[in-house]
């Protein structure tokens, strides 16, 4: 508990470890680990944390080149961005955060690359303003690329970051293309029950507004996973009917030719 941890006289110390002019790097490391543990889900530490001159330092070892740094700091702002929206204004006002999220998106580091994704989702899940600021960064491309070619625990963390950039109305129309479309169709097959229910609300977007769309999420073999789905022992039944849905609105006999 953080305020045990302050109470007990070990948190000004720790801080002024972190700020201190010149600090080693192995002190600034353990530091920097120690706060991604104080930081989960403990919003009145957070909200401390971010209005003093610790944020500023973490948001600079995001630029040392080291990962042994980067992914601890790295990991404590994800933390930071997950709770109240004045905290991710603090995070979002440094300005090299975004700049930096989005070149740790092509680091050499699986981990950096998933941790930056992650923490980009964060914020695009958070309010209008958040999403705005993530999307006129210029990730998108970024994270799509990331979604087409990465492993599934990282395609995974972009395609939770575009999802809630899609939650905008504004920015929907230029982010949803049919490429972006066909990735979120494959997703309908993740191991993941998490990411299938975000895939199916993806897809129900697409067959509802992309033009071309029941015959594209056809080409990509979206109907065999609609109804894979349909009958699957792995899909509750909320995900069940409203893959149904989808199969019958769009592909049923009844449905619009195209």
């Amino acid at each position: 508990n953080p305020q045990d941890f302050f109470s007990g006289g070990a948190g000004e110390p720790l801080l002024g470890a972190l700020t201190e002019e010149g600090a080693p790097e192995d002190l600034l490391m353990e530091v920097a680990w120690v706060l991604t543990f104080l930081t989960h889900g403990q919003e009145e530490f957070n909200a401390y944390l971010a209005t003093g001159p610790a944020l500023h330092v973490l948001v600079r070892l995001l630029q040392t080149g080291s990962p042994q740094l980067q992914v601890p700091a790295l990991r404590t702002i994800g933390n930071l961005v997950c709770g109240q929206d004045a905290v991710t204004d603090a995070v979002l006002a440094q300005p090299a955060t975004l700049p930096l999220l989005k070149a740790l998106l092509a680091a050499e580091s699986k981990g950096l690359r998933k941790e930056s994704a992650w923490t980009l989702s964060n914020i695009a899940a958070g309010s209008p303003a958040h999403r705005e600021a993530v999307f006129a960064s210029g990730v998108v491309s970024d994270l799509v690329q990331m979604l087409q070619t990465a492993h599934f625990d990282l395609r995974k963390e972009a395609a939770y970051a575009l999802f809630h950039l899609l939650h905008d109305e504004r920015m929907a129309g230029s982010i949803l293309t049919r490429e972006l479309a066909i990735e979120f169709v494959g997703l309908l097959r993740a191991p993941d029950p998490q990411v299938v229910d975000m895939a199916l609300t993806v897809v129900e977007r697409v067959l509802g507004t992309l033009e071309g769309a029941q015959r594209l999420v056809e080409e990509a073999d979206g109907i065999d996973a609609l109804e894979q789905l349909v009958y699957s022992a792995a899909a509750n039944a909320e995900m069940a009917a409203r893959a149904s849905f989808l199969v019958d609105k769009y592909y049923g006999e009844d449905a619009e030719p195209y």
